[in-house]
């Protein structure tokens, strides 16, 4: 016999065995171990359990698409739509049957009008249809106190009043009700009853795809591993497009003779459902695998599955392909080379130029455009002085600036500057400061623009 124990110590539910050595639900541990020397204590796991029920909820998605999870124990289903389907109630009962009967779980169940009613008259084992709100009060009036699914300490405050079943609630006026237990318990009640709207969240299963393609014989043709993958990707496709999704990662796993398996990471910067890009994808990743023997069959896992965002075209120039084309590259040449393999300016939070960039990964943030010449000079160069003009192949003209930036005084490296943009007879435009750290005559150029 079988007890689980919760994190009170106290025992949440209790086998059929142990229920007829008198062992009951919300008995302490110490109590129900000494009933029983054969007993065997279980602790609860609530992640197992979310778990076991969001699967039954998935099993019974077969029946009806209306459905809600009602934790910790139920799962609420509006069948009235599938009625005709399954030809009457007993075909949905018997749909449910065969397909909640192979998790291994017990259950019960009870059909109402509104979903609290349901979930009262199956959890307290009452396996019975009703149709009409009018016999609702009736159905219920005879469950126990402890079955409403509020507070505990509002129960023990009923329970002191002398009610014991629901049908004591019905006699107590609606006024005096709310004024000495609250008007939350009354709500709770009219929702049961059905005079009040009872909404539930509608439970949604997550996206993933899956799906295995056998070869006819195992190979280590090239070829026929990239039509194989081709007809698993374009059956991945259609599938995003009934859901009007797109991925923007896909495991497929190239299974062998001996040997276990051959993963192949395909995965791309934005999300898509372009069935001919992810084939190059893969293409290209698969080139940079070694096979240990050929290949029996392929196996297709997409998890990252997200909302179809369509690409934003200009109304006048058509500039969004040519982006979309640029994105392409980046993603077959990391395939190809691998992500390290891939780097851009990225932006760092400092002012000084020296320390205001670094190589970064192409998902991250590029530099923001400002007015700063592409090559910076590592050191600055020393500007000359000639007839009292700033020289650097000719005479210097300057345009802009000051610009003053002072900064790193936090880490020894602190520089006090003044920038100018300015140009040379030849056509350079370049970027050029005054130190004024040093002597109010020393300049350098620290970077030439494009």
């Amino acid at each position: 016999m079988r007890v689980v124990i919760d994190e009170h110590n106290s025992v949440h539910s209790v086998s059929d065995a142990a229920r007829d050595v008198g062992i009951e639900t919300g008995m302490p541990a110490g109590t129900a171990a000494a009933l029983s020397s054969v007993l065997q204590s279980l602790p609860r796991d609530t992640r197992r359990e979310l778990k076991a029920l969001e699967r039954a909820a998935r099993r019974c998605y077969r029946v009806t698409p209306t459905v809600s999870l009602a934790p910790p124990d139920a799962v609420v289903l509006e069948v009235r739509g599938s009625l005709r389907l399954f030809g009457g109630f007993e075909g949905i009962q018997n749909a449910l049957q065969a397909t909640l009967t192979p998790l291994g779980h017990d259950y019960h169940w009870a059909a109402a009008p509104t979903p609290g009613a349901s979930l009262l008259l199956a959890r307290c084992r009452r396996e019975i249809k009703i149709e009409g709100r009018a016999r609702l009060r009736s159905a219920l009036g005879g469950l126990p106190l402890y079955s409403l699914d509020i507070d505990t300490h509002l129960l023990m405050r009923l329970h002191k009043t002398g009610i014991r079943q629901l049908r004591d609630l019905w006699r107590l006026p609606r006024a005096g009700l709310a004024r000495r237990f609250g008007a939350g318990l009354v709500a709770y009640l009219d929702r049961i009853r059905g005079e009040r709207p009872d909404p539930r969240a509608l439970y949604r299963p997550p996206l993933q795809f899956r799906s295995q393609w056998e070869l006819p014989a195992a190979t280590a043709e090239y070829a026929m591993i990239l039509a194989a993958a081709d007809q698993l990707f374009r059956k991945l496709v259609r599938f995003l497009r009934r859901h009007d999704a797109a991925t923007a990662a896909v495991r497929v796993r190239l299974f062998h003779l001996r040997s276990s398996f051959t993963p192949v990471h395909v995965g791309t910067r934005q999300h898509t459902r372009d069935a001919a890009h992810l084939v190059r994808v893969f293409d290209q990743a698969l080139q940079r695998r070694e096979l240990p023997e050929p290949v029996t069959n392929l196996d297709m896992l997409c998890a990252d599955i997200r909302p179809f965002m369509p690409t934003r075209q200009d109304l006048f120039r058509n500039t969004a392909p040519q982006a979309q084309d640029w994105q392409h590259t980046l993603e077959e040449l990391e395939a190809r080379l691998g992500s390290e393999a891939i780097r851009h300016i990225a932006s760092v939070d400092d002012h000084r130029p020296e320390n205001a960039w670094i190589y970064g990964v192409p998902t991250e943030r590029g530099v923001k455009p400002r007015q700063r010449p592409l090559w910076l000079l590592s050191p600055p160069r020393p500007l000359t002085h000639r007839d009292r003009h700033l020289w650097y192949h000719g005479y210097l003209t300057v345009h802009s600036g000051p610009e003053r930036i002072e900064s790193g005084w936090w880490d020894g490296q602190d520089c006090r500057r003044d920038y100018y943009i300015a140009s040379n007879p030849q056509g350079a435009r370049l970027w050029i400061f005054q130190d004024l750290k040093q002597r109010s005559d020393t300049w350098y150029v620290h970077g030439l623009f494009a």
